[in-house]
């Protein structure tokens, strides 16, 4: 209902934006979800997992200020593919001088620039940072402008290899190295003559430190937003890109898992993630297999920990500790209803379902 009602009217608001909005008024969004889910309880779920799609753990949250984000990102898509004759690309071209757009996108100074633009490098840059890609070298980078590549910002006289197509690093790789001479000559049909150039290009790429290093082909966001045109849906997509590639917020909880269960190969734990979503019809029925999946729901231990109770000992048995796993598996009072139910099971499907 949020996505057919309220999604559409909030982009519109976003998009027109031509200041860039507060952190302060993201973090009042958010907290009003908080109250909203938890009923203005304690959070027992991080919001940002809540965020991730329900097949990755999460319940598919709108996150607002990635939506802000991705409102303002389509329009680099567009700064690449508007024609020379189009107005809004005349304009950009006229604002910005004679540095191409990624210039700023790289951190070149774009407190020039009119205010519309500002946002949409700012909202780059944000996006950057919150994927831990700000700064990384990939074959995207631009070799001729940002601040990135120091020594090869220093040449001079390359303006004729950026006009054959040598612009960014990933144009020199061949196989995940720097291109012979030759091939370069072969694939950009280059005159002898600049040989020497090659030879300062190369003295530069092994003094920033390429020569060795792996370079990723795209960041997240460069491989789209940087080449082929969004036709439709662009928010949608940019939306995506962000929240699916964000630092993986579930490590420590595939760690406590790991350690009750013993193993946990990466099948079983993309087969755990979208347990909640295809274990049942009724959205209650999900998300209790959701709560179980995040440890949300209280045991003796963690009551005892947080001075709610006396004792650690399990309410069932009243001898072992009462910690997740023995609430919900190994106290023997449940162990009883397991059985049965994996009884029934093996009955229903003539399959015999081992306990774990």
């Amino acid at each position: 209902m949020f996505k057919m009602i309220t999604l559409p009217k909030m982009l519109y608001a976003l998009q027109n934006t031509y200041y860039p909005i507060p952190l302060e008024t993201f973090a009042k969004i958010e907290g009003d979800l908080r109250s909203l889910i938890w009923q203005q309880g304690h959070p027992r779920i991080a919001l940002r997992t809540l965020f991730r799609n329900s097949y990755n753990g999460g319940i598919a949250l709108p996150d607002i200020r990635a939506y802000y984000l991705a409102s303002h990102l389509v329009v680099i898509n567009e700064w690449c593919h508007l024609p020379q004759h189009h107005p809004t690309y005349s304009l950009e071209r006229k604002v910005m001088g004679n540095h191409a757009f990624y210039h700023f996108l790289c951190g070149g100074g774009a407190a020039r620039l009119l205010p519309a633009t500002q946002v949409v490098i700012k909202a780059w840059i944000k996006a950057m940072r919150d994927l831990g890609w700000w700064q990384r070298i990939t074959q995207a980078t631009p070799l001729w402008q940002g601040n990135w590549l120091k020594e090869i910002k220093k040449l001079t006289g390359f303006k004729q290899w950026d006009a054959i197509g040598i612009s960014t690093i990933g144009d020199l790789l061949e196989q995940g190295k720097m291109m012979s001479f030759e091939s370069i000559r072969a694939t950009y049909q280059m005159s002898p003559s600049q040989q020497y150039k090659y030879l300062r290009i190369r003295h530069a790429w092994q003094a920033e430190g390429l020569e060795d290093r792996e370079i990723s082909e795209s960041a997240p966001l460069e491989g789209r937003l940087l080449g082929p045109q969004l036709e439709v849906k662009a928010v949608s997509w940019t939306y995506r890109t962000l929240n699916n590639n964000m630092p993986d917020t579930l490590h420590g909880l595939r760690s406590r898992w790991e350690t009750d269960t013993k193993r946990m190969e990466d099948i079983d734990w993309e087969a755990a993630l979208m347990h909640p979503r295809e274990v049942a019809i009724k959205s209650r029925l999900r998300l209790i297999q959701l709560k179980i999946l995040h440890r949300s729901y209280y045991d003796r231990k963690r009551l005892h920990t947080m001075g709610r109770a006396d004792s650690t000992h399990c309410l069932r048995c009243n001898h072992v500790e009462g910690s997740f796993m023995h609430t919900l598996w190994s106290c023997p009072r449940i162990q009883t209803h397991w059985e049965l139910i994996l009884r029934e099971l093996s009955g229903v499907v003539e399959i015999e379902i081992p306990a774990m």
